[in-house]
């Protein structure tokens, strides 16, 4: 479900919960998991009454979030070793530690666009 929460939030809709065993399939499903309050404190059950995003609309950018979710991941573990070895970059760091990292992190920085064509994960396929 946590897709088509970050669909919603990424389609500008906020204050809002779903409540559902598993994951709703269809719109029916879904506007009866949608729980929104407005900005008067009214509650609201079901989408289609509140909002002119439509069940496909937000499936559809569901799919596109999950479809990106392992470069997604990609990104954040390649930014935290990053972060992680800001350290040997400052001013302080003796040449020869920099150096060490130097190449260590190009490669992280390179990685995406080693791995990505179209914003997405290339497939790799297996040898032999």
């Amino acid at each position: 479900m946590k897709f088509l929460t970050r669909a919603l939030v990424s389609m500008g809709v906020n204050e809002f919960y779903l409540e559902f065993d598993g994951i709703p399939s269809n719109e029916e499903e879904f506007n009866q998991a949608f729980y929104k309050t407005d900005s008067d404190g009214v509650h609201h059950h079901g989408m289609s009454n509140i909002s002119p995003i439509t069940w496909d609309q937000i499936n559809t950018k569901a799919s596109e979030l999950r479809a990106g979710e392992p470069l997604r991941l990609l990104k954040v573990e390649r930014n935290r070793l990053l972060t992680e070895t800001d350290w040997t970059q400052n001013g302080d760091v003796s040449d020869t530690v920099k150096g060490r990292f130097i190449s260590y992190r190009q490669a992280l920085r390179d990685i995406i666009g080693k791995l990505c064509q179209n914003n997405k994960l290339k497939t790799i396929q297996p040898i032999g």
